[in-house]
């Protein structure tokens, strides 16, 4: 998945080249460069939106992780808890290796969020 923030920076020199173009067009009266100029700064607005979709992807994705660890944990508490209960080292067995699988979702989250 591509960066979000070098898609923000494509989008800002985009829009900045665009407007450019635009001002010397205006001042030249050239409709062609004006033309060209609206056309980057449409380019950059797309690419600021793709941008920020990028972004929302990368959230839920971290998001995901992080809900699917705290199930993850949640489920082998209540596996650990019942297995104590009836004295099932098995079912406690199970319980510890999902709360451990909880543990590694909750910091592959952590991890993809702190990447930026």
């Amino acid at each position: 998945m591509s960066n979000h923030k070098s898609d923000k920076m494509k989008s800002a020199v985009s829009r900045a080249k665009g407007e450019v173009k635009d001002q010397v067009g205006n001042v030249k009266n050239d409709p062609t460069m004006q033309a060209d100029g609206k056309k980057d700064k449409a380019k950059g607005k797309t690419q600021d939106a793709v941008s920020e979709a990028k972004k929302g992807e990368e959230e839920n994705e971290e998001m995901g992780d992080k809900m699917k660890g705290a199930f993850n944990k949640a489920k082998g508490e209540v596996k650990d808890q019942v297995g104590k209960v009836k004295d099932d080292k098995s079912k406690q067995a199970e319980g510890k290796k999902d709360k451990i699988k909880g543990k590694t979702q909750d910091a592959a989250g952590e991890a993809k969020k702190n990447q930026d």
